[in-house]
């Protein structure tokens, strides 16, 4: 597949901006500020702990690649990286860590990737971009 480190990197770049999308809803529902620690404090944790487990469960793979990872997968692995954010959130800005928004940054950053992974898998898989055979 000669597209396939495009299609990885327009992978991987979607899966941060869902992240991203949904850090900055919720900034955006408190009206804060976009700032240095905002986006740190709010956004960061979620695309890095998702960068740091996701390539090793499959998420980046060739069958994801071709569109061909099922959307459960990824809530499963996102719930992984979603509490390992969540914990290195805490840590990191001494925060508690179960609060209303663990339950909320877990179901919104999953449901934001589950979206934009159905989309990809969607675009992905479409008849007129498979090879044709001759």
């Amino acid at each position: 597949m000669s597209g396939a480190p495009t299609s990885r990197a327009l992978l991987i770049a979607g899966d941060i901006a869902a992240l991203g999308a949904f850090g900055l809803l919720g900034l955006a529902s408190h009206e804060d500020a976009v700032t240095g620690t905002s986006f740190a404090r709010a956004i960061l944790p979620f695309p890095v702990a998702w960068l740091l487990i996701a390539p090793f469960l499959g998420a980046f793979s060739a069958r994801a690649v071709a569109g061909r990872y099922p959307v459960a997968n990824i809530l499963m692995i996102w719930a992984a990286a979603g509490v390992v954010a969540m914990c290195g959130r805490a840590l990191v800005f001494d925060r508690a860590l179960f609060t209303a928004f663990f339950a909320i940054g877990i179901t919104g950053g999953g449901l934001f990737l589950a979206a934009w992974r159905a989309m990809y898998n969607w675009w992905a898989t479409r008849s007129d971009r498979q090879p044709q055979e001759v």
